[in-house]
C-alpha cells in the first residue's frame, strides 16, 4: 500500500540565510552536511503533479515536494555538479561505513 502524502506536510523550512534577491546564500549554513544513506522518489496519489523526494541520513528522513520543473532542474544541477567532482581519495573517510 502506498503512503498517501499531503502537500501541507512539505512546507519548506529555511536553514540558510536569505539574500536580498530572495534566494538562499549557501555559504551561511546553519548545520554541516550529513552523508546521504538512502533516497527514494514517488508521488502522492491525490496529487500526481508533485514528486516527493525522500532523503535519509543518520539523523532521519526528510521529505521534499517538488514540481515537475523543480525536479528536472534539481536533476540537471546534480548531474552537472557530479561531473565536476574530484575523484575520491585513495584512503580516507568512507561515507557508507558505520562508526563504532
Amino acid at each position: 500500500m502506498r503512503k498517501a502524502w499531503s502537500v501541507t506536510a512539505f512546507r519548506p523550512k529555511a536553514t540558510a540565510a536569505k539574500t536580498s534577491k530572495g534566494s538562499f546564500d549557501m555559504t551561511d549554513r546553519a548545520a554541516s552536511a550529513e552523508f546521504l544513506t538512502a533516497f527514494a522518489t514517488g508521488w502522492p496519489e491525490r496529487e500526481p503533479h508533485l514528486m516527493v523526494l525522500s532523503l535519509t541520513t543518520q539523523k532521519g528522513v526528510q521529505d521534499f515536494a517538488l514540481t515537475r520543473e523543480q525536479a528536472l532542474l534539481v536533476a540537471k544541477t546534480i548531474k552537472r555538479t557530479a561531473a565536476q567532482l574530484a575523484p575520491p581519495p585513495a584512503a580516507g573517510p568512507n561515507p557508507g561505513a558505520r562508526r563504532a
